[in-house]
């Protein structure tokens, strides 16, 4: 069974990116989780429809409109930022397991690189499953789509995919 289209395209690859990455944003009030929750998949139904009839000048005001609230739910360092993310590809029982692998293995890190084995991004996933998943070594480094990603190895793999769970950790 090939593996499903990735749900953000290039698009909004780019933009999750460097919103993450680069756009420190000050709101009046700092968003709770369930609006964090409701912004990230708000940004998934607007890639989806992109992904489906193009980048339109009313998605693409809904997206400008969702990246203040989306930026701040996602500053800060280590792995607690990227709760709400996972959560958009994680059924809610195993949110807690993926935070846990996702601290050992990069420590909510988007940059990190395995210098032995190139395992990349969050959830350090395998080089190999890039070309799996028809997509660049490159876009593993992309939040979104690395736990993406990731979701879809679990449902190839299991939870022995990644080492720490094999070690007896976040089990």
């Amino acid at each position: 069974m090939p593996p499903p289209k990735p749900r953000f395209t290039r698009v909004f690859s780019v933009v999750l990116t460097a919103a993450l990455l680069f756009s420190p944003v000050s709101l009046d009030e700092s968003p709770t989780d369930e609006e964090c929750v409701d912004a990230w998949a708000t940004m998934a139904t607007l890639a989806r429809q992109e992904a489906r009839r193009g980048l339109t000048s009313d998605r693409l005001a809904s997206l400008n409109d969702l990246l203040p609230t989306f930026v701040a739910c996602t500053q800060g360092d280590g792995v607690d930022r990227w709760g709400p993310l996972v959560s958009v590809y994680f059924a809610s029982e195993d949110v807690e397991r993926v935070m846990c692998l996702m601290g050992h293995e990069s420590n909510g890190d988007p940059t990190a690189r395995n210098s032995t084995s190139g395992a990349a991004g969050l959830m350090q996933v395998m080089p190999f499953w890039a070309s799996h998943y028809g997509v660049s070594y490159q876009a593993l480094f992309e939040p979104a789509l690395n736990l993406e990603i990731a979701s879809w190895i679990l449902g190839k793999q299991g939870w022995t995919a990644w080492s720490p769970y094999n070690r007896g950790l976040c089990r």
